[in-house]
Formats: C-alpha cells, sequence, structure tokens
C-alpha cells in the first residue's frame, strides 16, 4: 500500500491526472494489456515519435504514437502495426500524452520517444512486413498442397483421436504428444486444426 501511494504521489507531482489500462496488441512490445498507462492532459508540445491517448469515437480510446504532424491534425500508427492510421487525428479528439507506463508489479518508467527507440519500432516493423510478404507468398501453394492431401502419403504422425460427449453432443480431439492438434465439433460443422498437421488431418465424413 505504501508504495502505491508513493507512486501516485509522484505520477501527482508530475501532473499526469488521467489514467487508462491499456488492452489489445496494437502497441507491443511498448504496452502490454493490464499495464495502467498515466497522461498528460491536452496535446500542446506533441511531436512526432509521443503517444497519444485519443477518442475516435465516445468511449473508445486508442493508444498510438505520433508519425507525423500536418494541416489536419496527427497521423498516427501503432508500435505493433504495419500501415499507419487511414485518418488523422485532429486535436480536439486527443485526451492526452502517455508519459508514464506502470507494470503490473508496480513499478513505474517514463515513455519514452528518443532516435534510437524510434529506430528499434522501424526496425521491428520492416521484419514484420518481411514475415508477412513471406506467410502471403507461401499461403497459396500451402492451400494447394492441402487441398491435394498427397503429403499424408509420406507424412504420418502418430495422432490419438478421442471422442468426447458434452451435453451438446459429442466433439473430437487429435491429440499429438499430449497435445492438442485439432478439434472436430460435428454438431456446429466446425473444424480447427494447427499447421503444419492441417496438411494430413481433416475433419471426419461420417459418424464415428
Amino acid at each position: 500500500m505504501k508504495k502505491t501511494k508513493m507512486i501516485k504521489e509522484e505520477i501527482s507531482r508530475l501532473g499526469l491526472t488521467r489514467k487508462f489500462v491499456y488492452t489489445g496488441s496494437s502497441m507491443r512490445p511498448t504496452f502490454r494489456s493490464g499495464q495502467f498507462l498515466y497522461v498528460r492532459p491536452g496535446f500542446q508540445n506533441v511531436r512526432p515519435g509521443d503517444i497519444l491517448i485519443f477518442e475516435r469515437e465516445p468511449g473508445k480510446h486508442i493508444a498510438h504514437r505520433v508519425h507525423s504532424i500536418d494541416a489536419e491534425g496527427f497521423v498516427t500508427q501503432g508500435d505493433n502495426n504495419l500501415s499507419r492510421d487511414p485518418l488523422p487525428v485532429s486535436p480536439s479528439q486527443v485526451i492526452g500524452r502517455v508519459e508514464i507506463v506502470e507494470e503490473n508489479n508496480k513499478k513505474i518508467h517514463q515513455v519514452s520517444s528518443n532516435g534510437i527507440d524510434l529506430l528499434l519500432i522501424k526496425i521491428r516493423r520492416r521484419i514484420l512486413l518481411i514475415w508477412w510478404k513471406v506467410k502471403s507468398a507461401f499461403r497459396r501453394p500451402y492451400h494447394w498442397v492441402r487441398q491435394n492431401r498427397f503429403i499424408s502419403k509420406y507424412w504420418k504422425p502418430k495422432v490419438l483421436r478421442t471422442l468426447f460427449n458434452t451435453e451438446h453432443g459429442y466433439i473430437i480431439k487429435y491429440i499429438y504428444k499430449k497435445k492438442t492438434i485439432a478439434i472436430w465439433d460435428p454438431t456446429l460443422s466446425f473444424f480447427t486444426c494447427r499447421k503444419p498437421f492441417d496438411l494430413v488431418i481433416f475433419p471426419p465424413t461420417k459418424e464415428p
């Protein structure tokens, strides 16, 4: 309790009067769900690299980093997003600038917007973009291989097929090395399977 009180007093002295709980993934790894973000109200002295809390619609708060500033407002982008937000943020939508983040263990640290951090974010985005392009390039041939099912002639993992009765009917679980890799629910016609096992496991075509 004493530690929490000290944090509140320190943040109050800094003039950070608003607090938000971060949820989502668009600002990872800068923020993680459950962290507290302390905000300085207003939009004075905001520069590219700062992180703003803004409100696109009533009750929906977004925390994104300022990429640039133009006549229409602030151009923003999530640190974990590959593209910038489609619309600029007008000053009237800004709640404030995030300056302090509080960890779950009650430790606090300042939110940095220095050149090194921004460079690391750009590098990470470039890696994400390359990875996305690689996945996109392999998506079509992967789908073709799966549709033709010829991999199942050569790869035969030892998968345990187990039937479970539920109050709504039965479901089938496919287990490999004590891990569930696929589920088939005939009542809902729902089938899900982890890659690459979806190359050799398919929903049943008849009742067990």
